[in-house]
């Protein structure tokens, strides 16, 4: 079956690396074996991805497009990306975008990358607003605003409300709730937590940063090099900004809180959420079986 190439899409012009046109088969060859050399776990399928960004074609169709010539100058832009990739610099930040929730979000490194782990936040904050019926939900830490345009697509007549202290952070989830047509159900706002925002009738959803401090330096080098470290670190123990959130749930009891964490992370959390008057209502577990999102609700409620 032919591969038919789309018009290129604009994108600010990388550092030229390579000359020589090549096809398709030939250029993913050597891409394979660079980022194979320097470590990267899927070759063939980051190759296949930098290649279809830049010749606008589906990745899983990279293989039938062996023959096709590329550019001198898509040469060149692949041998850039392939580069960036090799330095383990993750791919959503090369290509920009990464896949969420049958949607793509747009990316850069002032965000974190999201992943098929929030998709278990999201469908949990789902169930659990259809449920209590709030007067909005609150995605607290949105980083790339993926939760809040997830959550909002589905609950057209529920106000969302997006906090983070991230200017930056809060500027990339503007430009995906604009891509995503959503700017009229969702409220972003620059706040530590719940601090400016009343949850009461509220469901209170939130991925926050839960990686052990000494941690972070030991993970794969896509997320200790090049993720923001406000998103990942925790503190000492990983549960600094769960511990402050829960604190400012006591004072406002909102309807429900659901909380993304590591799989060791349950029992410290749901002791965090007793003191403050909550009690683990469920357990939602991703796809990988590991209990992911503990969904908690006020003491008495049903």
């Amino acid at each position: 079956m032919p591969c038919t190439l789309a018009r290129r899409r604009s994108g600010s012009r990388l550092p030229f690396t390579e000359t020589r046109p090549r096809t398709v088969d030939a250029c993913r060859r050597e891409a394979v074996t660079q980022l194979r050399a320097a470590g990267v776990d899927s070759p063939l399928l980051d190759a296949n991805v930098l290649l279809g960004d830049v010749l606008d074609v589906d990745p899983g169709r990279i293989p039938l497009c062996g023959d096709r010539r590329l550019t001198a100058g898509q040469s060149r832009r692949v041998a850039a990306m392939v580069q960036r990739r090799a330095a383990r610099e993750p791919v959503a930040y090369i290509v920009g975008r990464k896949a969420f929730a049958n949607g793509s979000i747009q990316t850069t490194a002032d965000v974190l990358v999201p992943r098929p782990e929030s998709e278990t936040l999201v469908s949990a904050t789902l169930a659990a607003a259809h449920e209590v019926r709030p007067r909005a939900v609150i995605d607290v830490g949105t980083g790339s605003g993926a939760v809040a345009v997830a959550l909002a697509r589905e609950l057209p007549e529920t106000p969302v409300i997006a906090s983070d202290v991230s200017r930056a952070a809060l500027g990339v989830a503007r430009r995906n709730l604009e891509a995503w047509g959503v700017t009229s159900t969702v409220r972003l706002m620059r706040a530590d937590g719940l601090s400016a925002v009343c949850p009461r009738q509220t469901v209170v959803t939130a991925n926050l940063p839960y990686v052990p401090s000494a941690v972070i330096p030991t993970l794969e080098p896509e997320v200790s090099r090049w993720e923001p470290r406000q998103a990942l670190d925790g503190g000492p123990d990983g549960l600094a900004a769960v511990r402050s959130l829960m604190r400012q749930c006591a004072d406002t009891q909102p309807l429900a809180v659901l909380l993304e964490v590591a799989h060791d992370q349950r029992v410290r959390v749901s002791a965090l959420a007793a003191a403050a008057g909550f009690g683990c209502h469920a357990v939602h577990r991703d796809l990988a079986g590991i209990s992911r999102v503990i969904e908690f609700r006020p003491v008495g409620s049903r």
